[in-house]
């Protein structure tokens, strides 16, 4: 075993990926380590896998699915197709989230369209009660 080699929590420290994270990635595929110790099954990782792990924390920070990370890491070529997909589905979502809060700031700007009133609340409530009641006494 080369005397250069990171420990798990060494790698976890330097390259912004909790131990935790850096297990999922070695059995997704993702980020093996350079050695695991037969005895003991303990991971140890290269100098030059700490850039690879910065760029998995970066970009599953910024929501990147771990399907769309193999094809980054696998085929660099590709990365920035895979990465131009990715923005343009957060852009779409950022589209959707705007229009689900000004209809949600739209429907507070007019409380009295979207309250209940008090008396239908307790009925709705009540009657709730009453059927699992009724149900339950029948099963009886």
């Amino acid at each position: 075993m080369p005397d250069d080699l990171l420990s798990i929590g060494a790698l976890s420290r330097a390259g912004g990926l909790p131990v935790t994270a850096l297990r999922f990635y070695d059995a997704a595929g993702v980020l093996r380590p350079s050695h695991v110790d037969p005895a003991t099954g303990y991971r140890w990782y290269t100098s030059t896998q700490v850039h690879t792990a910065r760029l998995v924390a970066s970009l599953r920070q910024a929501g990147l699915p771990v399907s769309d990370l193999v094809t980054v890491l696998a085929a660099p070529r590709e990365a920035r197709a895979v990465l131009a997909r990715h923005r343009r589905r957060l852009e779409e979502d950022l589209v959707a989230a705007r229009t689900h809060l000004d209809a949600a700031e739209d429907l507070l700007a007019r409380p009295g369209r979207c309250t209940v009133a008090a008396a239908g609340r307790v009925a709705a409530v009540g009657a709730g009660g009453r059927a699992g009641g009724a149900a339950a006494a029948g099963a009886g």
